[in-house]
């Protein structure tokens, strides 16, 4: 049990996926083993392999655990969008953003489960890179110089990571921040985090960063593509 919360119960934890079937129960787990409080919500986007069934079997043993099944709602595919459906399908004051395949380490979330109640945003700082090959940390480095860029003549706030896929949040702020700004948010896009920051002004918000080192994918292949730079650069524009 977390002190600075008065229960695991307040978090949510958002994990998307699509075609996770070798991670998402490994994943389960081990979340449900570290936060045995902590509502885990599974959002996924169309999966053509077994995470929904791997997910389904695993609420059997586990109330805590649910899953969205976005394949059913008839929606545009994406992750910002499945993020987004994510937190407005939560029923907690808290919400945290990870990953299915174990770049984002489990062991890290006790972090943003202690520190969430004393700030707006948590976001997680990739201090250390594991198995990166250098052209993809030159990407990674300079499309992060471009987002700051970005958020600096906007006067937006600038965390460490602008561009990190794990973070934490109030849900009510990012909806209603959301609900506001949608022409703003690249829904078939990978940067959700970027999408909110450009929205709010710095003097709004209080941020903490968390540093974590970014593993190597546990299994399976990244879904990183063309698509997603071009994604990235459409919401640097708008």
């Amino acid at each position: 049990m977390v002190k600075n919360l008065k229960s695991e119960r307040d978090i949510t934890i958002i994990i998307p996926t699509l075609n996770e079937e070798d991670n998402i129960g490994l994943l389960l787990d081990k979340l449900t083993k570290l936060y045995k409080n902590v509502k885990i919500l599974v959002v996924d986007d169309g999966s053509k392999d077994n995470t929904r069934r791997i997910v389904r079997e695993k609420m059997k043993d586990n109330r805590n655990i649910a899953l969205l099944d976005r394949s059913i709602l008839n929606k545009k595919k994406g992750l910002t969008y499945s993020i987004l459906d994510g937190i407005e399908k939560t029923n907690t004051k808290y919400f945290v953003v990870m990953d299915a395949d174990f770049q984002h380490p489990p062991e890290v979330i006790k972090k943003f489960i202690a520190l969430i109640k004393n700030y707006d945003l948590l976001v997680g700082n990739r201090k250390k890179i594991e198995d990166w090959s250098m052209i993809r940390l030159m990407i990674s480095r300079l499309s992060t110089m471009l987002v700051i860029f970005r958020l600096f003549i906007g006067n937006n706030p600038i965390p460490k990571d602008p561009l990190s896929g794990l973070f934490a949040s109030r849900r009510d702020l990012f909806l209603r921040v959301y609900k506001k700004n949608k022409r703003k948010f690249i829904g078939e896009g990978y940067k959700v985090l970027f999408d909110f920051l450009k929205c709010i002004r710095k003097r709004d918000i209080s941020i903490y960063n968390i540093d974590y080192t970014f593993h190597k994918r546990k299994y399976g292949i990244s879904k990183a593509k063309t698509s997603t730079m071009i994604d990235l650069i459409k919401s640097i524009i708008r």
